[in-house]
């Protein structure tokens, strides 16, 4: 029986992928008196026989290691995970975890050690890139011109020195250990936890990272606007929330100007428009309100059709101005109670070319000029003032010219009293598409047959 319990001890140690040895303290370094098979094979010997002949402090890189080893070990009886770096039989060294006892004799002196090796080489290796790795990603934090707080599960565990100037703090030791919550202005932090859950339910981290807008609270008090990117990261070895962030105070007053100024600027523009407008009316009085009718139309045509706000807007500055070339048209003849002359008719013909003249030297957002000069064209060139084609019209100035057709038939004019919506319609269905374009045509019927436009004239 007792045979049989030492042959399988024996296989144990033999098969068993860690080294197992016992070995005396020795004056001279000590001697193995013992070693499994794996031992032998992490140490380069062929066997454990050839190991055996070999002095225990030979196997250490460095003899002061052993030294220690011996020091901890006579003084606390055991020693249980001692990293330290061995020698091979071939000289080159690898990290092991020693986990040793000491057997002592009656007299509580050491007989021999018994103990374990692992081969921790690479864990170590893994271990030292990971902390090399860690170091150098601090360092990059450290000198980051953004500031960077990073946190687990809201509590503030580094910040970088561009964050402790942010916040007004003068020490790592004013902010670590702090909720990072703390410092979200009070108006932002309902946000912030939507997004926060968002991300957590969602696992849409790629969103969570999008830079989004926020205030922070400063240890003053004072509130600044940031712009902020939180990224879940890991930081030594722990997952972890990485938070950049940047003060945009200035930027966003900046902003906050420019938009004034635009609106102004919108507001400029508007009233320049509508001067420019009324200067025709003056001249003309019995078209009065003729632009602003037309505008109205064309934008509602426009937005039938489903052309963006911004082309729509074009259009209505274009047509508040469509008529400005008359202003180089005698009075007289604009105002004439009969019916024109060819000759007058021919000089009336020129306001389009005479309105690009003068708007062209002005910087719109939209091709006004253009849409101006084109507004008279019809499909089949028998427009005027270039006789263009088809697409060779813009389409602003396609809109405008039956809407401007239509307007004008449903409204008095000193040789002749309103036509009518009727005819109106009559007139641009009868030559959609040699005349009109058949797009704008066809949402301009529909416009007021379904009543979506209710024209004051009729």
């Amino acid at each position: 029986m007792l045979k049989e319990s030492d042959e399988r001890c024996r296989t144990l140690l033999n098969n068993v992928p860690i080294g197992v040895f016992r070995s005396t303290i020795g004056p001279e370094g000590g001697m193995f008196l013992s070693v499994n098979p794996a031992l032998a094979r992490m140490f380069g010997y062929e066997n454990p026989e050839s190991m055996i002949k070999t002095r225990v402090s030979d196997c250490y890189q460095n003899k002061e290691d052993r030294n220690n080893f011996i020091t901890n070990i006579s003084r606390e009886g055991s020693v249980s995970g001692y990293e330290v770096q061995l020698r091979r039989k071939n000289g080159l060294h690898f990290w092991g975890s020693l986990s040793v006892k000491a057997v002592k004799d009656e007299s509580n002196k050491i007989r021999y050690f018994d103990g374990v090796l692992e081969d921790i080489t690479e864990r170590k290796s893994i271990k030292e890139a990971l902390r090399e790795s860690e170091e150098c990603y601090r360092r990059l934090l450290d000198h980051n011109p953004a500031a960077i707080v990073v946190h687990v599960g809201d509590e503030i565990v580094y910040v970088n020195k561009a964050s402790l100037d942010l916040i007004a703090a003068s020490s790592p030791e004013d902010v670590l250990g702090k909720k990072f919550f703390d410092f979200v202005h009070p108006d932002y932090r309902d946000v912030v936890l939507e997004r926060r859950e968002l991300c957590q339910t969602d696992g849409s981290d790629g969103e969570f990272a999008n830079p989004v807008k926020e205030k922070f609270l400063r240890l003053d008090g004072e509130s600044i606007d940031v712009e902020v990117t939180e990224i879940p990261i890991t930081y030594q070895g722990k997952p972890v929330s990485q938070v950049v962030f940047w003060d945009i105070t200035g930027r966003k007053q900046v902003e906050d100007s420019i938009q004034s100024n635009l609106i102004q600027l919108h507001k400029t523009l508007k009233g320049t428009v509508d001067a420019l407008s009324s200067a025709v009316e003056i001249r003309d009085p019995y078209t009065a309100g003729h632009q602003k009718e037309v505008a109205k139309i064309a934008c509602a045509v426009a937005q039938e059709m489903g052309l963006p706000e911004d082309l729509i807007e074009g259009i209505r500055v274009a047509s508040l101005l469509h008529d400005i070339g008359k202003i180089n048209i005698p009075a007289e003849i604009l105002s004439k109670p009969s019916l024109l002359t060819d000759i007058e008719y021919e000089l009336i013909k020129t306001h389009p070319q005479a309105g690009h003249e003068i708007l062209k030297t002005i910087s719109f957002p939209w091709p006004v000029g253009k849409i101006v000069l084109q507004h008279q064209e019809r499909m089949d060139g028998s427009g005027y003032p270039n006789a263009l084609k088809g697409d060779e019209i813009c389409l602003e100035a396609r809109i405008l010219g039956v809407v401007d057709v239509v307007e004008a038939m449903c409204s008095h004019r000193p040789y002749r009293s309103s036509r009518g919506i009727e005819e109106a319609i009559k007139e641009i269905k009868q030559n959609k598409g040699r005349l009109y374009d058949c797009d704008v045509v066809d949402a301009c019927l529909r416009l007021f047959r379904e009543e979506k436009y209710c024209f004051a004239a009729t």
